[in-house]
């Protein structure tokens, strides 16, 4: 077979295009980092690289929802805490006026001191968040609470009536609540603090209210009972009840003695009942004890008919400061519930920061260069390129003037 100019020169430039053709692909993807600038330069690393940056935008916008949420629980958290400072300061003031019988002023005075941390109250139930009322559901422009307008001195609940969830995507098909549903910090569905409280200030300044010793209190003046009257007296420490009745057609006084006679009868020596000058029937302590030892309640056979005749509500103080405790631990409840959440977002967060760094690993191998490999391979690629163009040069070295020598 016979070998022309024209087959090695057209050999020579062939090899020497294609050595340029990859040089040049070299200098663009030095120039530019990546490894391919269109997608036909390599469609499968294309394809995962694009599969991967998506992932990554999904995690990233994932990472951003769980800061947010974190940082809402967060703030939860701690106005939490801040509201439970508040009652216990709240008890503190109610115990020191159980133990200690004051005088009007000073029942004042705690009175006052009651009504301010109320109103602190309110300000944590109006806590914000970037702009945002976090203790309103997903009514989150307005504030919750507000000084009632028709009782004066009240704090009413003016905000989200529904459920108010919010939740937040923390991870593909995964939700998280963020916020204490609307009303339950304050009410656990059986005590609003906020109500119980402003009743506390209001019974301290009531000079006829005895607060410590009182077990039971009626609001109704007695006179002739129509029919007989039966309650029961229950005994919490000796695990007793005692069926008290009075009979039809008995005077206030008379009641009374019969109350005080059948206590007596049972052994119960440390209750005594009396009446106040406006003939309300009062059960109070003779010693030193504990008010909540001693419960009145209805008959089971006649409900009803105690409150009825007699008004009767159990002792104040005493119940205040189990109300306060419910308060209280209604708040412990959310706070441990909001902690709990803190620990999840705080996992989830170091999950997609560890996935978010191993995408980033993948998109680099996959769609970047490596700087220091490819100038290298640039750097032989101009070696290739000018060896080929010093063999190209002895090659086709002769020419026309050549052969006319």
């Amino acid at each position: 077979m016979r070998i022309t100019n024209t087959m090695i020169i057209g050999n020579v430039m062939r090899n020497y295009n294609s050595i340029t053709r990859l040089l040049d692909r070299q200098m663009q993807q030095l120039s530019s980092g990546r490894r391919f600038l269109v997608p036909s330069d390599d469609p499968v690393r294309m394809l995962q690289a694009m599969r991967l940056q998506t992932n990554m935008f999904e995690y990233s916008q994932y990472l951003k929802n769980v800061s947010d949420a974190r940082s809402w629980v967060e703030t939860t958290e701690t106005a939490l805490a801040g509201a439970e400072n508040i009652l216990q300061r709240v008890r503190e003031l109610t115990v020191q006026a159980y133990n200690d019988p004051q005088s009007q002023d000073s029942r004042e005075a705690t009175a006052i001191e009651i009504e301010v941390l109320l109103g602190e109250l309110k300000n944590v139930g109006n806590t914000c968040f970037d702009g945002r009322y976090i203790f309103n559901g997903q009514s989150t422009t307005k504030n919750p609470y507000e000084m009632s307008k028709d009782n004066e001195g009240y704090i009413e609940f003016v905000g989200d009536t529904g459920e108010g969830i919010i939740e937040y995507e923390i991870s593909p098909g995964i939700n998280i609540e963020i916020n204490v549903p609307p009303q339950k910090i304050f009410d656990n569905g059986s005590v609003n603090i906020l109500d119980e409280l402003r009743n506390l200030c209001d019974d301290l300044r009531n000079p006829e209210l005895d607060l410590v010793n009182v077990v039971g209190r009626g609001t109704k003046s007695l006179g002739i009972l129509q029919n007989d009257l039966v309650f029961q007296i229950n005994d919490s420490r000796d695990n007793q009840s005692v069926t008290i009745t009075i009979t039809g057609g008995s005077s206030a006084e008379e009641a009374v003695a019969q109350i005080n006679q059948q206590l007596a009868q049972a052994g119960i020596n440390q209750l005594q009942a009396s009446l106040s000058p406006k003939k309300q029937l009062i059960f109070t302590l003779k010693e030193e004890t504990d008010p909540g030892r001693f419960t009145i309640a209805d008959d089971p056979a006649s409900p009803g008919a105690l409150k009825d005749v007699t008004g009767m509500y159990p002792g104040k103080l005493m119940s205040y400061l189990k109300k306060i405790d419910v308060g209280i631990d209604n708040l412990l409840r959310w706070q441990g519930e909001m902690g709990a959440r803190v620990n999840r977002l705080e996992l989830t967060e170091n999950r997609l920061q560890e996935v978010n760094h191993y995408s980033t690993e993948l998109i680099n191998e996959q769609a970047y260069i490596d700087f220091a490999e490819m100038i290298t391979q640039l750097k032989m690629q101009e070696n290739l390129q000018r060896a080929a163009l010093a063999v190209g040069a002895r090659i086709i070295q002769p020419t026309l003037m050549d052969f006319l020598r």
